[in-house]
């Protein structure tokens, strides 16, 4: 989906955990995967010679649809690369979720309900469910899960030793759902709920 060039306000959410300050920050346009990359479209990757597979790719494998998990930074980076595209800074991630408006949610200011996200609300799933599963969830630019199913590894540094992370997971509650939030994790670890998406500048 494409996210125009131009003037955008970041961070400045005190409920969301560890928001950016408040900041106006100028931007080219950009395009951003609508979906997090499935494991259907990891697997086309894999048929690459040399490239390993996720340790619990058998498991995954059995579910096409659903986003791709337990891959490290540098292999969604690598993976990024041979598609001819890139994993998000934050700051674009934050932006392709929040729109110029500054939204509270990928979708508004309306709360998180089972509708819109894979979370841990009333209806708890506890695992990845396939892409576009929760339309009420997409932002109006169309992009869709930005908030629940898997954290999303982004290119930014929150120190030497950690990459930044967006988005929420099937494990968070509605306040982890805010566009705003922000965790980290090293690049070399893998986890059954994170994966990523790409962009292209």
């Amino acid at each position: 989906k494409e996210i125009k060039g131009g003037t955008y306000t970041l961070g400045g959410d005190s409920g969301a955990f560890q928001s950016l300050p408040k900041q106006t920050v100028t931007i080219d346009g950009f395009r951003i995967g609508r979906f997090p990359v499935t494991v259907w479209e990891y697997g086309k990757y894999l048929e690459e010679p040399g490239v390993a597979s996720p340790p619990d790719w058998e498991e995954q494998s059995r579910h096409p649809g659903r986003p791709v998990v337990s891959v490290t930074w540098y292999q969604a980076r690598d993976y990024c690369a041979w598609a001819g595209c890139k994993l998000p800074s934050e700051e674009q991630w934050e932006i392709a979720a929040r729109g110029v408006e500054g939204r509270i949610f990928p979708w508004g200011r309306e709360e998180p309900d089972e509708y819109r996200a894979n979370f841990s609300g009333k209806v708890k799933v506890g695992a990845p469910t396939p892409v576009g599963m929760f339309p009420d969830g997409d932002t109006p630019e169309g992009v869709a899960d930005m908030a629940g199913n898997v954290w999303e590894w982004t290119t930014s540094d929150i120190d030497e030793k950690y990459k930044c992370v967006r988005g929420a997971s099937f494990g968070d509650g509605a306040n982890g759902l805010r566009a705003a939030v922000r965790d980290w994790i090293g690049p070399d670890f893998r986890v059954d709920y994170l994966g990523f998406r790409c962009v292209r500048e």
